[in-house]
């Protein structure tokens, strides 16, 4: 029997974490988060960038990140932020510097190396801090402090905090005011359309060699009505038919089948 990729023709994995940014559908507020994040850099400004599970944040601040010229930005991606995990800490790692035990010492250390990448080499910081809603008050605290820094009129650091909608909330309490008003963008990543849905299921499937209509209409009506639109379940869904697809050697992939995978999602 042969494998789905064989049976459809498919050179790669169409909607894995894997898939290279430059194949990406890159869809109306896709297109504007990435502008948007660019200024952010350039300008060395913050951002705020929110979004449901599943709404595409961490892949569109990966194409962000892999589109930043190495020669003008040093990139520092904190990610797994909890009350234990320290933002200085993270990012001395990020600088190949070893963490220094005194929290004062360490903040120092972390100022000073983002200055001497700002001076010296005439590189910004552009720190990226993901699924910021679990900071806790330390955390927060760290990144207010983290973008005081005076240098003429401009910043040696942008700063992006990525997390989920309840991270609006979190920065409105008054004890993160601080930093909350240092927040100049604001961005909320929605899910797709129904026509964004047909064009990114489409491209995906173009960009590793499969016919880009091996889901009918009526089955990616479907997979979108179950998915809201949300990048990650829309690839949940189309992957699992397309195995189930290759599986049975059913091509092109109809409602009646994807209604079978979402049913087999339900028993899980």
């Amino acid at each position: 029997m042969r494998g789905y990729k064989e049976f459809f023709g498919i050179t790669g994995s169409p909607f894995g974490k894997g898939i290279a940014t430059s194949t990406l559908h890159r869809y109306a507020q896709f297109e504007e988060l990435a502008s948007y994040l660019t200024w952010v850099a350039e300008e060395g400004s913050t951002g705020l960038v929110t979004g449901d599970v599943g709404a595409g944040k961490s892949t569109a601040i990966r194409a962000f990140l892999e589109s930043l010229d190495e020669r003008r930005y040093h990139v520092c991606y904190v990610g797994n932020t909890d009350e234990t995990r320290s933002v200085f800490r993270q990012m001395a790692w990020g600088f190949g510097m070893r963490a220094k035990h005194l929290k004062g010492d360490l903040r120092d250390d972390v100022h000073g190396r983002v200055m001497a990448m700002w001076q010296e080499h005439g590189k910004r910081t552009v720190l990226v801090v993901d699924e910021a809603q679990g900071l806790g008050a330390q955390g927060l605290a760290e990144l207010r402090l983290l973008t005081s820094f005076a240098c003429d009129s401009e910043s040696p650091l942008a700063l992006v905090l990525v997390g989920q909608v309840q991270l609006r909330q979190k920065l409105r309490n008054l004890d993160n005011a601080a930093l909350e008003d240092r927040i100049f963008l604001r961005y909320h990543l929605a899910g797709l359309s129904l026509a964004e849905t047909r064009a990114y299921v489409q491209a995906h499937l173009k960009a590793v060699g499969a016919n880009p209509d091996v889901f009918t209409k009526d089955a990616v009506n479907v997979i979108f009505q179950n998915a809201k639109g949300l990048p990650r379940r829309i690839n949940k869904i189309a992957i699992l038919s397309l195995l189930k697809a290759g599986h049975k050697e059913v091509n092109p992939i109809d409602a009646a089948l994807v209604e079978t995978v979402l049913k087999d999602l339900m028993q899980d």
